[in-house]
């Protein structure tokens, strides 16, 4: 179990994610987890685009 928190409990899921599966880690944060993912050195790369077959679009 991690001990930290905040930044740094960010941090250390993603190293420990990395360090065991080698893939890279994704979230969907927004808000505040946002900008604490940002803290932690996280960076955003587009935005969120959901697909569906067959779905219907929900407004």
């Amino acid at each position: 179990m991690w001990a930290s928190t905040g930044e740094a409990a960010v941090r250390d899921t993603a190293v420990a994610h990395a360090a065991t599966t080698g893939l890279p880690l994704v979230g969907y944060e927004r808000g505040p987890a946002l900008a604490l993912a940002e803290r932690a050195g996280f960076a955003k790369i587009g935005a969120l685009r959901v697909w569906g077959w067959g779905a219907r679009e929900e407004n």
